[in-house]
C-alpha cells in the first residue's frame, strides 16, 4: 500500500473503520501523529487522506497502523498495510552490501519510539500491585492502596466520611494466581480512629487501616513527581470489585496539568482509587473518574478517563495527624 495508489486504499479502508473525527483524533495521539496538522473535513476519506499524508511526511505509517492493530488484531488488511510501511522504510534506509551486515542490523525497532522494557519492570509491578486491595464499604465497591504501613488512600466518592470508614474494609491478594485459581485474600477494617482526612474537591480520602498490614503487603511511595513529563499511565485495580487486574494497552496519556491526568487506559466502576504509575512504577496521580471530560488544553470535551495527580495527594497528606 505504499505510494499514491497504496494510500488511496489505505484511506478507504481507514475511512471506513473509524469514521468519527474522534476516533481519528485518538489514533493520532497513541501514534506521536500532531493533530493540529492534520485537515478535519466534512467526509472521513478527506480527514484521513490528511492523517495519512501526515504520517508519511513524519515516518510514522507504521507507528499508525501498529496502534491500528491494537484494536482490530484480526484486520488482514491492516496487517499487510503495515507490512508495506515496515518494508518500505528499510528501502529508505537500506544497509549497503559493500559493508558488513552486523547482528544489529537485522534488528530494528518497529516503529517511531522502543517499546522495549527491562524484565524487571514486571518483577517491580507485582511488588507495587501487593499493597493495592478491594474496598467494600456501604457504598459499594472501590480501590484502595497503602502509603504506610497503615494508611491506605481511596476516592472521596468510594469513602467520604468517618462514618463510612468506620464499616469499611479493605481486602489485599483478592487475585487469580499463576494457575488460574484464586489466592487466599486478607481483609482488613479501616481505623479513621487513627487518621481520617478527606477532600471532596480533589476526591481523595487517606484513612487508617487497622493490623498496619504494609508490614506484610508493602506500601507505594508517595514523592513528589512532575506529572506532566509522564506519556503512560499503568493502572492495577479491582474493576467491577472482581479479582485485581492491570491495565497495560492503549495507556496513552492525552492531558495533564497541576492538578488532573487524563489518558486512555481501561477502568470501570470498582476502579476508583487505583494508583496509577509511570513506567518506572513510581506513582504519578490516582484513578477517579471516566467519561465524557472536558480538556482544558483542548477546550473541548473528550472521552478518557481521568486522575488527581500525585501533587495534590501530597498537599492532602500534610494534613494528617495522627492521634495518640
Amino acid at each position: 500500500m505504499e505510494g499514491g495508489k497504496g494510500r488511496a486504499e489505505l484511506v478507504r479502508v481507514l475511512a471506513e473503520i473509524y469514521p468519527d473525527d474522534e476516533s481519528v483524533r485518538r489514533l493520532l495521539e497513541f501514534s506521536g501523529i500532531p493533530r493540529s496538522l492534520v485537515r478535519f473535513g466534512s467526509r472521513p476519506v478527506d480527514t484521513w487522506f490528511s492523517a495519512v499524508s501526515e504520517a508519511d511526511h513524519r515516518r510514522k505509517r507504521a507507528d499508525l497502523l501498529k496502534v491500528v492493530l491494537l484494536e482490530r488484531p484480526e484486520d488482514d488488511a491492516i496487517h499487510l498495510a503495515l507490512r508495506d510501511a515496515l518494508d518500505a522504510e528499510d528501502v529508505l534506509d537500506p544497509v549497503s552490501p559493500s559493508e558488513p551486515i552486523l547482528v544489529r542490523d537485522l534488528e530494528k525497532i518497529m516503529g517511531g519510539q522502543s517499546t522495549l522494557l527491562p524484565i524487571s519492570f514486571l518483577e517491580t509491578g507485582l511488588q507495587r500491585s501487593r499493597s493495592i486491595g478491594r474496598i467494600t464499604s456501604a457504598q459499594g465497591m472501590g480501590t484502595g492502596f497503602l502509603i504506610a504501613d497503615d494508611l491506605v488512600v481511596t476516592n472521596h466518592h468510594v469513602i467520604g466520611s468517618y462514618e463510612e470508614a468506620e464499616q469499611a474494609t479493605i481486602q489485599f491478594n483478592y487475585q487469580e494466581g499463576a494457575d488460574g485459581i484464586m489466592l487466599q485474600p486478607e481483609i482488613y477494617r479501616l481505623n479513621p480512629d487513627d487518621c481520617f482526612v478527606t477532600t471532596k474537591a480533589d476526591d481523595l480520602t487517606i484513612i487508617g487501616v487497622s493490623r498496619a498490614p504494609g508490614a506484610k503487603w508493602g506500601y507505594v511511595e508517595v514523592l513528589d513527581h512532575d506529572a506532566r513529563s509522564t506519556r503512560r499511565v499503568n493502572i492495577v485495580q479491582h474493576p467491577g470489585g472482581g479479582p485485581k487486574q492491570i491495565a497495560l494497552y492503549h495507556n496513552i496519556v492525552s492531558h495533564v496539568d497541576d492538578s488532573r491526568i487524563q489518558y486512555y487506559t481501561d477502568t470501570l466502576p470498582g476502579s476508583s482509587g487505583s494508583p496509577l504509575f509511570d513506567d518506572s512504577w513510581r506513582l504519578v496521580g490516582v484513578h477517579h473518574s471516566g467519561g465524557n471530560l472536558y480538556s482544558h488544553s483542548e477546550r473541548a470535551w473528550v472521552y478518557r478517563n481521568e486522575g488527581i495527580v500525585v501533587g495534590r495527594l501530597i498537599q492532602l497528606l500534610s494534613q494528617v495527624a495522627r492521634s495518640g
